[in-house]
């Protein structure tokens, strides 16, 4: 709030701009103030008048573009506080955990376009470094834990899959169903599981399908093992083939038997008296 009124300001600067020697004085003793505060209303009264008429936009106009800033920098700041900080530090930890769990690269690059949309979205090569890279830490990790870790797996359950017919050698220890053992190898015959079975000192038994190169593999460790007069390795098949092969067995001559027992039935009816 004013302490002097506007009319005085305008009455000091047209005592300093246009009065005569003498009306300063006058008018500062007029209106209470000091000569400065005149030269100050004078100062700015003329700059007011001078930005008022110099073509630039108007006070009323000033006033409307602020309450429209202000309005869209709420907005803003409400858009904000939904939103999820998400730099490249984020979207790197995001692409290697998708692709840990088991997500494709193309599944990843879906998901982060819904996230942050065509343009802003990784490139599909910025992604392949960011999971090699994740892959070799991982691997020299992985590395350690497995020499630490290679004494306590007592029982494998070995096996063999396959990516583009390429074989990948596995074990798994049943109790804590811990993949111990995921090799890719260019064969699965038997010099080539004794190979990865080799770090494996500890392991006592191991089940397996009857699997050619997988049991050439485990007879070549066992007879390692019994010339080197080391814990002996003791093996057994795995039952599962042998039932599924069973059940389909069992299903068809089942069926056969429903059919000579409807047969049975029917020919009970016709001779009933």
């Amino acid at each position: 709030m004013l302490k002097i009124p506007l009319t005085v300001w305008i009455a000091n600067a047209a005592a300093c701009l246009t009065g005569m020697y003498g009306d300063v004085t006058h008018q500062a003793e007029s209106a209470d103030c000091s000569r400065q505060t005149v030269y100050d209303h004078a100062q700015k009264v003329q700059a007011a008048v001078g930005a008022e008429h110099a073509g630039g936009p108007t006070r009323a106009a000033l006033i409307q573009e602020n309450e429209r800033l202000r309005q869209e920098n709420a907005r803003l700041w409400d858009w904000l506080a939904q939103t999820i900080e998400f730099p490249a530090s984020k979207q790197h930890e995001f692409a290697v955990t998708a692709t840990a769990m088991g997500l494709s690269l193309n599944q990843v690059l879906i998901l982060l376009v819904l996230l942050l949309g065509t343009q802003a979205r990784p490139s599909r090569s910025t992604i392949q470094r960011w999971i090699k890279a994740a892959g070799q830490k991982a691997g020299r990790v992985l590395k350690y834990l497995d020499g630490r870790c290679r004494t306590l797996v007592l029982v494998g359950c070995l096996d063999e899959i396959f990516f583009h017919r390429r074989p990948v050698l596995v074990g798994v220890e049943p109790a804590s169903m811990v993949w111990f053992l995921g090799s890719k190898a260019d064969d699965r015959q038997g010099a080539t599981w004794c190979q990865e079975l080799q770090g494996w000192t500890n392991l006592r038994f191991v089940v397996s399908d009857a699997g050619t190169g997988l049991q050439a593999g485990i007879a070549l460790v066992q007879q390692q093992r019994r010339e080197a007069k080391q814990l002996p390795l003791e093996d057994g098949y795995d039952v599962f083939p042998t039932a599924q092969e069973a059940r389909r067995v069992l299903r068809r001559s089942w069926n056969h038997v429903e059919r000579l027992w409807e047969h049975a039935e029917a020919a009970t009816r016709q001779v009933a008296p």
